[in-house]
Order: structure tokens, then C-alpha cells, then sequence
């Protein structure tokens, strides 16, 4: 019987068809396993970490692999790109990057590790376990030390690793700590609208407790596509065109790991909320970050053009933006779905904060020529009507754009609170002149944190939209956002660092994120304490006093 091969390894250009499930360039006997497929790791069956298990069919009968495009020897040096390494967990440590060939297809690694029902007899079994020691970089019978040992799985995934506890959880963790006024996280601390309260009171005492339908209860449907049809001029279809989910994050997640495959593209607008870059990568797909430019949180749109390419499978748009608090023009968004149909690139619109518009009009990216069929706006009860701890959101648009998140959100929460629905429908069944109303306190807490921070020489641009101001602090001597995040916590005020919505944070971020969706006292108390740790205390505040605090000119 032949010695085992010590070829463990090899690497193959896939034709652009060789995709997940699709061997029509491969040679019928080589199954191919790449990051094309499933690019995670997986547990070999005697627990050692491969990049995929392959079939018992790709052994001959004697236990050697079935040749392919010709071995790699062990020891030999292979080029991988450093976003394959990154997809195997730097299995293979050491190799050297090399750009991929993006016309065509993508470089696949392959991992041969023979299951069990493959091996057969005893000698077979030994040969497997000599081949897989050299792969671990232990010495025998003269040969190179191979590849060193993979590090001990942690019980984290590989793909969550990079993702610590997220930064809103650690700042208001660090107030409560210290006692700080909370002006980091986005969340109201008062009371939603009563009729809502009431609704939802009165659907749990009506017996609405069990499992609503997947896709949310009709009335939900109907409430929303008359919300649309009202306050948008966006005609949406109830049943196939709206998926009711558990907060607009799970209808942004849902979309994400429903349309990418590893390997696909999304392009983003950063700073951005901070989810996004986690979804990406938890459906094996790339971020392709596109910079909002300072102060007026522009896009260059030669930059944006750049971030499009073969592999571009979505485009996330945010408007009101989370964190700059801007809103996006009719222009820019039309720039986005020019590049979105040449492309042929889904839209999704992350549109929370459309009622809460101070400044200029909100336009859904919907409404532009070309995009009703293409976009998947997402929305939520919580922001507009300040209930954020209830979770009901829902994402819209054409019932074909809508297949896999629906397959996705079964599988996540399969269904929202009944109760909730029902209260969410007799919110946005409410006549426009209480909807309207929703907005006037919002625009005298924005006048009143403002003015405040203005007066205490920090640098501000009143917000057109949302529930975030940028401040500025350079003036106050601080060289980072991090600093000055600590600083503010030691004067008794939380504020967002703004360099978790980046993928690469500039060096020295000269602003900080604070939240104005608050109480009037809250705000007048955060000012309070600002002004009297930074030595201001007899510098008048505009604004600290709520009586003071009036809504900017429109």
C-alpha cells in the first residue's frame, strides 16, 4: 500500500461559477471545499479545527485524497489573501498575502481531513494522524516543522471576536457606576404617548398573548401601508411587502444575513451605528466603509463610486443619520441609487428617526426613480413614539426583495409581541396632527443641549434630524474622543467616543456624541454639572433653565 501523501494542503482559482453548491469547473471527483461555502470554522471529528469537513467520496479507497490540480508538499509556501486568513482563523499561519484575481473568482482553500466512515483500517487511521501531526509542526521522520499549531478555540466564534460588549452598554454601565447624567445612550428616559400605553394594556387584557403570525399581525400590515401611503406618498403592499420584526436592528440584521453570502460586499457610510459592522461580518461579508466628511457630514462621491465593485451586494443608507444627525438630500440619495441600479445592488434604508426631521425634509430613497422595486426600508415604533424598550419594527418593499429576510426572521424571532403589535397599529393610525406633535418637545430639548454646550465653549451644529448632537472639545484641551469621554465621565456626564462607528477610526477623533432625547431636567442637570466642573459655573448657560430653551427657527 502507498505512504500517505503529505499534500494537505492546496490551493485553486475557482472560475466565476464555482460557487456554494455549483461544481460545474470542477473536475467530478475533486469536491471542492472553499470560503466561497461556508467559510467558518468547523469542528474536525476528532476535534480538530479544519475549515470544512469533506465528503467521504473525495478518499480513494486506500486513504490517500483524490488529486486535484496538483499537490502542495508539505512545507511549501502558499499565497492566501489576508481577508481569506482572517475567514480560517489564520489556520494556516505565516503565508503570505497576495492581492486575488477579482476577474476571475476567488482563491479557495482547502483543508483535507478524512471523516471516520473514510479512513477504513488501522494503517490508514495512522497515516491520517502522521499527516495531521506534520500540519500541527511537529517534526518526523526528518521533515520541516510544517504549520505551527492553531491557536485553542475560544468560545467566542471567530467572527464575533473583534466585537466586544458594545459601546452603549459599557458607557452607561460606567455612569451608572459613577452616578453620571446619561447623555450617551439613545434611549427617551420619560414616557411614550398614553393612547399607545392604553392600546397595548388593552390587547393584553383582551387575551392577545399567543404567537402572531411571522410576518406580524394584519392589522400591523395595514397600519403601516396606510403609514406609508400618508406620510411618505410610498405605496406599500400588507402581507408579502412588510415583515413585522423585534426592533428595526433585527430587520437590519434579517436583511444582511438573508441577502450576503461570504465573500459579497456591502458599502456603508461611516461613522455608522455600530450593529452594521457586526451584521457584515456575521454573514461572512466585507464592509466597504464610505467616509461622511466633517462638519457638514457630506460624501465625496467619487469615493462613494470607488466602494462599488463586482462583489458589491448592498448599499446601507441611514438618513437621519445615527450619529452625525444628518439628513440626507434629494440629490445625494440619488447619487446612491444611480450607483445602486448600475450596480445591481439592493438598497437597504435604515430610516428609525424619519419623524424626528428638524431641519429640511426626510426623503425615503424608495421615492427615487428606480428604487421602489430595489429598496428595503426599515423603521420602528420605538424612535418615533420614544417606546424603544418595546421592539417593534418592520422593514418594507417589493415582496421579492423581502425572501430572505423573511427566511431569515423566522428563524431569529419568528414572530413579535402580540400585544405590541397591536398597540404599534393604533400609533401609526393616529391622525397626522398627533404625529406631527410628536416632534415640538424634541426640537426644545435640541435647543436647550445646543445652546447649552455653545455657551460652554464647545464646538456644536444644531442636528437637522434624530436624537445625537456632534460636539466638538478641541477647546477644552482634550486630543481625543476616548479622553474626552473619561473627562466628561469625571465631571459627571456620559457621551458616546465616536470611534466605534468606524472601521478604522482617524487618530484623535475631536468630537463626541451626545444624546438629547431626554427630559428637560436631565439635560438642564448634565449642563449643571459641565459648567461648574469646567469652571463656568457663573458663565451663563442658555438653555440649562427649560423655561429658557425655545425651538430653533425652520
Amino acid at each position: 500500500m502507498d505512504a500517505a501523501p503529505d499534500d494537505q494542503l492546496r490551493v485553486r482559482v475557482a472560475s466565476e461559477d464555482a460557487k456554494l453548491g455549483d461544481n460545474r469547473s470542477r473536475d467530478p471527483g475533486t469536491p471542492a471545499v472553499g470560503l466561497d461555502a461556508q467559510p467558518q470554522i468547523a469542528r474536525g471529528h476528532d476535534g480538530e479545527r479544519v475549515v470544512q469537513h469533506v465528503d467521504a467520496n473525495a478518499w480513494h479507497d486506500d486513504g490517500r485524497p483524490r488529486p486535484a490540480d496538483g499537490p502542495i508538499r508539505q512545507g511549501a509556501k502558499v499565497q492566501v489573501s489576508a481577508e481569506q486568513k482572517r475567514l480560517v482563523g489564520e489556520r494556516f499561519d505565516g503565508l503570505e498575502d497576495v492581492k486575488l484575481d477579482e476577474e476571475r473568482g476567488r482563491r479557495e482553500i482547502e483543508a483535507w481531513h478524512p471523516p471516520r466512515e473514510a479512513r477504513g483500517d488501522a494503517e490508514r487511521h495512522r497515516r491520517t494522524e502522521r499527516c495531521r501531526r506534520r500540519l500541527r509542526g511537529k517534526e518526523e521522520e526528518g521533515h520541516g516543522a510544517g504549520y505551527p499549531e492553531p491557536a485553542r478555540p475560544p468560545l467566542v466564534s471567530r467572527r464575533l471576536q473583534p466585537f466586544g460588549t458594545t459601546i452603549f452598554t459599557e458607557i452607561t454601565a460606567r455612569a451608572q457606576a459613577v452616578g453620571a447624567v446619561n447623555l450617551a445612550q439613545g434611549f427617551p428616559d420619560f414616557d411614550g404617548p398614553d393612547f399607545v400605553k392604553q392600546a397595548a394594556i388593552q390587547a393584553i387584557e383582551g387575551g392577545q398573548a399567543q404567537y402572531a403570525r411571522m410576518t406580524g399581525i394584519p392589522a400591523l400590515h395595514e397600519a403601516i401601508a396606510g403609514w406609508y401611503a400618508r406620510r411618505r406618498g410610498l405605496t406599500v403592499q400588507p402581507g408579502d411587502g412588510i415583515v413585522v420584526t423585534s426592533g428595526a436592528t433585527e430587520a437590519i440584521h434579517d436583511a444582511v444575513v438573508g441577502l450576503c453570502d461570504p465573500g459579497d460586499e456591502v458599502v456603508l457610510f461611516e461613522p455608522f451605528y455600530d450593529s452594521y459592522h457586526a451584521v457584515i461580518r456575521m454573514a461572512g461579508a466585507t464592509p466597504r466603509a464610505v467616509r461622511l466628511h466633517a462638519p457638514d457630514w457630506t460624501f465625496d462621491p467619487a469615493e462613494l463610486a470607488a466602494a462599488f465593485g463586482p462583489r458589491t451586494r448592498l448599499v446601507i443608507v441611514n438618513t437621519p443619520h445615527n450619529p452625525t444627525g444628518r439628513v440626507m438630500r434629494a440629490d445625494e440619495l440619488d447619487a446612491i441609487a444611480a450607483l445602486a441600479i448600475a450596480h445591481d445592488v439592493t438598497v437597504l434604508a435604515d430610516e428609525v428617526y424619519e419623524e424626528l426631521v428638524y431641519d429640511g425634509q426626510h426623503v425615503s430613497i424608495a421615492t427615487r426613480p428606480g428604487m421602489a422595486d430595489r429598496t428595503i426600508t426599515v423603521s420602528s415604533l420605538g424612535k418615533t413614539f420614544s417606546l424603544t424598550g418595546w421592539k417593534v419594527g418592520w422593514a418594507v418593499g417589493a415582496p421579492e426583495r423581502l425572501v430572505a429576510l423573511r427566511r431569515a426572521h423566522q428563524f431569529v424571532t419568528f414572530a413579535t409581541a402580540t400585544p405590541l403589535q397591536w398597540a404599534a397599529a393604533t400609533a401609526l393610525n393616529a391622525d397626522d396632527a398627533t404625529l406631527d406633535a410628536i416632534r415640538e418637545p424634541f426640537l426644545v430639548r435640541r435647543a436647550q443641549l445646543v445652546d447649552g454646550l455653545a455657551a460652554l465653549d464647545f464646538d456644536v451644529t444644531a442636528p437637522e434630524g434624530g436624537y445625537f448632537a456632534t460636539v466638538g472639545f478641541r477647546r477644552h484641551g482634550w486630543t481625543s474622543d476616548t479622553q474626552a469621554v473619561d473627562a466628561l465621565m469625571a465631571l459627571g456626564v456620559a457621551a458616546i467616543p465616536p470611534s466605534s462607528f468606524y472601521l478604522d477610526a482617524p487618530g484623535g477623533l475631536p468630537w463626541v456624541r451626545f444624546a438629547f432625547c431626554k427630559r428637560t431636567d436631565t439635560i438642564a442637570e448634565g449642563l449643571r454639572r459641565l459648567g461648574a466642573g469646567l469652571g463656568c459655573a457663573s458663565h451663563p448657560v442658555e438653555g440649562a433653565n427649560p423655561e429658557q430653551a425655545k425651538p430653533r427657527p425652520q
